[in-house]
């Protein structure tokens, strides 16, 4: 299993805990930025389109955070799922294209 292989597992394990709220959303968040952080270079667009999905998360976090919400606020929680669902789709895409 090559680097990125591994990478793109661990993106998806950090999905899936946080899907069975095994972990909060700013855990996926950091999980998911080590990781974005440690991916080749060799898909830039890629790695774009995921970062956007990951923008939206951390811009969510943030404001949250920043008003002192202890639950995400619920016109934030559709953004959050299309963002999720996103970037499923981009993990099975990228690991498709890496076997």
């Amino acid at each position: 299993m090559t680097s990125d292989q591994c990478l793109l597992h661990e993106m998806n394990s950090a999905l899936d805990e946080f899907d069975a709220k095994k972990a909060t959303l700013l855990r996926l968040i950091l999980r998911l930025e080590k990781c974005l952080e440690n991916l080749t270079d060799d898909a830039p667009d890629w790695k774009q389109a995921f970062l956007r999905q990951w923008a939206v998360l951390d811009e969510a976090q943030a404001f949250a955070s920043h008003k002192g919400h202890k639950i995400m606020p619920e016109d934030e929680i559709p953004r959050i799922e299309k963002a999720l669902i996103e970037m499923r789709r981009l993990t099975a895409e990228r690991a498709a294209k890496r076997t």
